[in-house]
């Protein structure tokens, strides 16, 4: 029998309300695992604060001490638990804080950012009809006037751009490779753990929403700095990685190529309880949306194959929105001390994807920095290759 997702967390908010914590929680314990009970996973301390990530990524903080007996908003009539939701996960979180050693990445806090003498990092607004964003963006030092590359780059949930900027480590290929770096920021007041709101139908279109805020960037950075329109680029992490698909279903003619790091497909969801059940990689919550594809884009996936807060399912997902199929030329490789599955697929055009697969991997960018959250030093570097694959992908303006 299918597991009711839906039907777990209402119980798991009716525990709480009647001050069975620890029921509640192997409740929502269960929501979170599709059915499976605590300590049924080999690596049960990590899939726990996983989980916790999870739900504080998509139902944000709530206060720091909730009244026990305040009321909950009833469901709507689909059933499904409305935000007051998070009021649940927090109880549940105060329940049962304990932190495995294996998820510590999850917490580290970033180091001040180092700039090169000539080189900027600074901050910017754009505002358009849709809305308005900081942005951090960073110019190399040296840099010609025009036809430089751009990559813009979506931090994931509970991180900002500085964080994301020293996790990637994007700044310092900009330097090597000669391109310009955007960092768009997600305030908290948009979503309250600052997540791109890749799972609901009011950002998930061109000429609204975030997608349409993102490209207005993009293109305002694209005319001040003369940016090469051929080498415009978009990649993120987590729930940046999601709506950096969505930038390439929406806008194909703006970005050459994205890169998505334990990302979802695009219309993988359309509210909080698919949200939860697309990043288990339940494909029951699928939206007809989900099939909509982009076949000449060009695409780098980077997913961890032991990542318990997105499942790698759904960059197999991605793969074929993009090319229709997960076979091709692939090789094995050792980098960083880990191993990997490189598949290399043409779709019969001129676009191209590569799949990176990495064994042991979770849910943190791969090759990054120790010193930025969510980022895991081991493993190939995931920056490298998407610069890598980017440049190679674009074509160049003719030299004269």
């Amino acid at each position: 029998m299918a597991f009711d997702l839906a039907r777990t967390i209402r119980e798991a908010t009716a525990l709480t309300r009647n001050g069975k914590l620890r029921e509640a929680t192997d409740a929502i314990q269960m929501a979170l695992t599709n059915g499976r009970k605590r300590g049924a996973d080999a690596n049960e301390g990590e899939g726990d604060e996983a989980d916790r990530a999870v739900v504080q990524q998509i139902a944000g903080p709530t206060p720091a001490s909730p009244p026990p007996s305040a009321p909950l908003t009833p469901t709507g009539k689909s059933g499904r638990p409305k935000m007051p939701l998070g009021s649940v996960v927090e109880m549940l979180r105060r329940a049962n804080r304990q932190t495995s050693p294996s998820a510590s990445y999850l917490l580290r806090q970033p180091v001040s950012l180092k700039i090169p003498e000539g080189a900027e990092f600074s901050t910017h607004t754009y505002a358009g009809p849709a809305g308005r964003r900081n942005y951090k963006l960073y110019l190399p030092r040296n840099r010609r006037v025009g036809d430089l590359p751009l990559i813009v780059m979506l931090h994931g949930c509970k991180q900002d751009p500085d964080d994301f900027a020293v996790g990637t480590r994007m700044n310092a290929l900009a330097e090597e490779n000669g391109f310009l770096v955007a960092y768009p920021q997600q305030p908290a007041d948009a979503n309250p753990s600052s997540c791109w709101n890749w799972f609901d139908p009011n950002h998930q279109r061109r000429g609204a929403g975030e997608p349409a805020i993102i490209a207005g960037l993009t293109n305002e950075i694209a005319d001040q700095f003369g940016v090469d329109r051929r080498r415009i680029f978009v990649a993120g992490l987590s729930a940046g990685a999601a709506m950096a698909t969505i930038m390439g279903i929406t806008y194909p003619d703006l970005y050459f190529g994205i890169g998505i790091h334990s990302g979802l497909p695009y219309g993988s969801a359309t509210d909080v309880v698919s949200a939860f059940a697309a990043m288990r990689g339940d494909n029951h919550f699928v939206s007809a949306g989900s099939q909509a594809s982009a076949p000449n884009m060009n695409a780098i996936v980077f997913h961890g194959d032991a990542d318990k807060t997105v499942h790698p399912s759904n960059s197999e997902r991605i793969v074929r929105c993009f090319v229709g199929s997960v076979k091709g030329e692939t090789r094995s490789g050792l980098s960083g001390g880990r191993s990997y599955i490189q598949t290399t697929v043409q779709n019969g055009t001129n676009a191209s994807l590569e799949y990176w697969l990495v064994a042991g991997g979770g849910h943190a960018w791969s090759g990054g920095s120790k010193d930025g959250s969510f980022a895991d030093a081991a493993g190939p570097n995931a920056s490298r290759e998407m610069v890598r694959f980017f440049l190679e992908a674009a074509p160049r303006k003719p030299t004269i």
